[in-house]
């Protein structure tokens, strides 16, 4: 065979080889890069059965307090009904010593008068 014809075959094979380590290369290199998504996943997996157990957990505590905060409030109704006058039995006392006191002032009145009238 003649140099140009080997030269060619050989440059050929080199190609062909070139070729062959490339895709070996590159078929090794998505083996790694599947392997790492597969474990970025896995992560993300975990990360996110942490992150609803948290939310479990915050949801539980709310609602928590929430019931505590109700009850507390249903306390204090409770105690302002006891313990604290309506404004119409404030009103109903404010009309009763306000008519004892004019009853008084007219009693006052009439001894007042009464003592007028003895002088002499």
């Amino acid at each position: 065979m003649e140099t140009d014809t080997l030269i060619a075959i050989a440059s050929l094979a080199v190609v062909v080889v070139g070729m062959g380590i490339t895709g070996v290369v590159f078929i090794v290199r998505a083996a790694d890069k599947s392997a790492e998504n597969r474990a970025d996943i896995e992560d993300i997996r975990i990360k996110k059965a942490e992150i609803r157990a948290t939310i479990k957990e915050l949801a539980a505590k709310d609602e928590t307090e929430r019931a505590k905060i109700r009850e507390e409030m249903s306390d204090f109704r409770e105690h302002v009904a006891r313990n604290y006058a309506s404004t119409e039995v404030m009103n109903r006392m404010e009309s009763r010593i306000v008519d004892a006191l004019n009853r008084l002032g007219d009693r006052l009145d009439t001894f007042a008068h009464r003592g007028e009238d003895k002088r002499p």
